[in-house]
C-alpha cells in the first residue's frame, strides 16, 4: 500500500493544517465562480473568471519555479497562505458593501490566480522535503487526496453558506479557514535540500537548465504531454460547472455544490483507489495516465447526452475520477524522477502546462457553450480527441507492420 508516509508525524502535521486551506480554497474559487455566474449569466464570463485564475501561472510560473529553487520555502508558504486570508477577507469587505463589479472581480480573479501561482512550486517543493526519498512518491499521492477531498466538502460547504448566509458569511468563513495552516508550517520540518539552493547562477541560466532535463527525461516529457490533455479537456470542462447547474438544470448554487461536491467525490475515490493498490513501477505511470485520460475523455463525451440530473452528477464524477488519476500518476511520475534542487524549476512546469491548458480549456468551453450549449461542446471535447489518438495509433501501428515487411 502507498500510505506509508501517513507514519510520518510530519506529514500527520502538514495534513491538519492543509485540509483547511484547501477547503478554503475551493470555496474561494466557488464563491468568485457563483459571483461570476450572478453578475453576468454568461457562460463566457464565468470561463473567463476561471482562466484568471491559470493565467498568472501561465506567465510567471517559470519564474516563481526559478525563484522557489532558491529562497526558504517555509516562508514563502507562509507569506502566501497569509495573502489568500487577506485577499478572502477583501471579498468578504467587498461583498459588505455591495459586492463587486464586473471589473473588480476580474481584478480580484487575476489577484488570486498570481498568489495561487506563485504557492504551486512553493507547495511542490516543501512537500517532498515532509518525508525521505523512498517515500516521495507516498506523501504526493496522499496530498493530492486531500486536496480532492477538499475539492468535495469545499464547495459543499460554500454552496450551503452562500445559500444560507450570503457572499459575506461565505467569504468570512473561507478567511478563517486559510489560517491554521501557518500554524503547521511553523511546526513541521522539513528535510534538508540535496543540493543546497544556488544564487550565483542567473535566472534563465536556472530555467533553462530545467528545460534541458525535461528535454532529455521521456517520462517528464510524456508526463507533461497527458498533463496538458488531461488539464484541457477535463479540467477545463469542470471549471464551467456553473453553467450546467444553473444555466442548463436551473438548480442554482445549490446544484453548482451537488456538481463540484459530485467531482470532488470522483476525485476522492480515484485517489483511494491508486493509494491502497500496489506501487506503479516508475516507468509505468505515464502509461496507465495515458489510459485513465482516454477514459475519461468519453465519459465527458457521454456527458454531452445526458439530460437527467442524477446522471449528470454521476458522469461528471466519472469525469473527474479519470482526470484526478491521470493528475496523481503524472505527478508522481515526475516528483520521483528529479532532484531537490531542480523541484521548483520543474514542477513550475508542470504548473504551467496545467494552468495553461486548464485556463484555455475553460475559455473555449466556455465560448463554445455560448455558441453550441453545453452538450454540443462536450460532446465534441470528449470525443475528438479519442478519435485523434485512435487514428495516430493506428498511423502508427501501419507504420511499425510496414517497416518490419521492409
Amino acid at each position: 500500500m502507498n500510505i506509508s508516509a501517513l507514519r510520518s508525524g510530519n506529514v500527520r502535521l502538514y495534513l491538519a493544517g492543509t485540509a483547511f486551506s484547501t477547503n478554503a480554497m475551493w470555496m474561494l474559487r466557488i464563491t468568485i465562480a457563483w459571483v461570476a455566474w450572478d453578475l453576468t449569466n454568461s457562460a463566457s464570463f464565468v470561463g473567463f473568471v476561471a482562466f484568471l485564475f491559470f493565467a498568472p501561472t501561465v506567465i510567471a510560473g517559470p519564474l516563481f519555479g526559478v525563484i522557489t529553487d532558491r529562497i526558504d520555502v517555509r516562508r514563502a508558504a507562509l507569506l502566501l497562505q497569509s495573502l489568500l486570508s487577506s485577499l478572502a477577507f477583501l471579498l468578504w469587505a467587498l461583498s459588505v458593501f455591495g459586492g463587486p463589479d464586473k471589473f473588480t472581480l476580474t481584478i480580484y480573479a487575476a489577484s488570486v490566480g498570481l498568489i495561487i501561482a506563485a504557492y504551486g512550486p512553493v507547495r511542490m517543493s516543501l512537500v517532498p522535503r515532509l518525508v525521505d526519498r523512498s517515500r516521495i512518491s507516498s506523501v504526493v499521492n496522499i496530498v493530492v487526496i486531500n486536496f480532492n477531498l477538499a475539492r468535495m466538502t469545499g464547495p459543499a460547504i460554500g454552496g450551503w453558506a452562500i445559500g444560507a448566509f450570503g457572499i459575506e458569511t461565505a467569504s468570512f468563513i473561507t478567511a478563517l479557514l486559510f489560517l491554521p495552516i501557518l500554524v503547521s508550517l511553523v511546526l513541521v520540518d522539513l528535510r534538508t535540500r540535496e543540493v543546497p539552493k544556488t544564487v550565483q547562477e542567473t535566472l534563465s541560466g536556472a530555467f533553462w537548465e530545467g528545460m534541458r532535463e525535461i528535454s532529455g527525461n521521456a517520462t517528464l516529457r510524456e508526463a507533461l504531454f497527458w498533463t496538458a490533455v488531461n488539464a484541457f479537456f477535463l479540467r477545463g470542462g469542470l471549471e464551467i460547472l456553473p453553467v450546467i447547474a444553473d444555466g442548463a438544470f436551473g438548480k442554482g448554487v445549490t446544484g453548482l455544490g451537488m456538481l463540484t461536491s459530485a467531482a470532488g467525490l470522483g476525485a476522492v475515490i480515484s485517489g483511494l483507489w491508486i493509494a491502497v493498490r500496489p506501487s506503479y513501477p516508475d516507468g509505468a505511470r505515464p502509461r496507465s495516465a495515458r489510459t485513465f485520460g482516454l477514459v475519461g475523455l468519453a465519459s465527458l463525451a457521454i456527458l454531452g447526452f445526458a439530460n437527467n440530473w442524477f446522471a449528470v452528477l454521476v458522469l461528471v464524477a466519472c469525469v473527474s475520477c479519470f482526470s484526478t488519476a491521470t493528475s496523481i500518476l503524472c505527478q508522481s511520475a515526475m516528483q520521483t524522477s528529479i532532484d531537490d534542487h531542480l523541484r521548483g524549476r520543474i514542477m513550475s512546469s508542470w504548473a504551467v502546462v496545467a494552468g495553461a491548458s486548464s485556463a484555455f480549456g475553460a475559455a473555449a468551453l466556455g465560448m463554445l457553450s455560448e455558441i453550441t450549449g453545453y452538450d454540443t461542446a462536450f460532446l465534441v471535447s470528449g470525443a475528438l480527441p479519442v478519435a485523434m489518438f485512435l487514428v495516430w495509433s493506428f498511423a502508427v501501428q501501419i507504420r511499425k507492420t510496414r517497416n518490419r515487411h521492409i
